[in-house]
C-alpha cells in the first residue's frame, strides 16, 4: 500500500476520528463539571480515567456501525498507539503543574493533548489535524493566564475544539467518502 492509500483508509475506517472526537466532549465537560462542583483535582483525575477510554470507545463504535478494519498492509496503525502514549506518560508533569494553581489542570492537558495531535496530520494524511493541535495548544496557554477562571473553564474550552472539529471534520468524510458508508 501506498501512504496516500494508508491514510485514506485511515480516515475511512475511523471516520476521520469524529466518533472520538464527540465522545471526548462529553468527557472533557463532565471533568469540567467535577472540578468546578469537586475539586479540581477531581477533574483532572475523572479526565485521565475517562481518558484512556477514548480509543476502546472509537473501536467500540467502528464495531457497532460495522466498520472494516484497517487491513494487515496497512502499517500506520501503531502510529496512533504511540501518538497516544503521550498523554498518560505526561500525567506527572501535568499533576505537578495542576500544583501551580487550579488554572494549569486543564491548561496543561489542553497544550499535551494538541501536541498529541501533530503526529495525525502524518497517520491520517490531513492537514485538519493541525489546526485543531495548534488552537488546544494556544488555549492551554491562554487559560494558563487566568486563574481568576472557574476550574472547569479549560475543560470546556477543550470541549469546545472537539465539537469544532467534529463539525469540520464531519464535513470532510463527507466531502471525501460521501454519506458514512462501509
Amino acid at each position: 500500500m501506498t501512504h496516500a492509500e494508508m491514510t485514506r483508509e485511515m480516515r475511512h475506517t475511523h471516520l476521520m476520528a469524529v466518533p472520538g472526537a464527540l465522545y471526548d466532549v462529553l468527557i472533557w465537560t463532565s471533568a469540567g463539571l467535577i472540578a468546578n462542583a469537586v475539586s479540581p483535582k477531581a477533574g483532572f483525575v475523572a479526565l485521565f480515567l475517562l481518558g484512556v477510554t477514548i480509543y476502546p470507545v472509537q473501536l467500540l463504535v467502528n464495531w457497532m456501525l460495522k466498520r472494516h478494519p484497517v487491513s494487515p498492509q496497512n502499517n500506520l496503525g501503531p502510529l496512533f498507539m504511540q501518538s497516544s502514549f503521550i498523554i498518560p506518560a505526561s500525567v506527572p508533569l501535568l499533576w505537578a503543574a495542576s500544583a501551580l494553581g487550579p488554572e494549569w489542570t486543564f491548561a496543561g492537558y489542553l497544550i499535551i493533548v494538541g501536541v498529541h495531535y501533530f503526529p495525525f496530520v502524518y497517520a491520517y494524511g490531513h492537514w485538519v489535524f493541525w489546526p485543531m493541535g495548534l488552537l488546544q495548544v494556544l488555549l492551554g496557554m491562554w487559560v494558563s493566564q487566568h486563574p481568576e477562571w472557574a476550574p472547569g473553564t479549560g475543560a470546556f474550552l477543550g470541549a469546545a475544539t472537539f465539537v469544532v472539529y467534529a463539525v469540520v471534520a464531519s464535513l470532510i468524510y463527507r466531502r471525501e467518502f460521501g454519506a458514512a458508508r462501509r
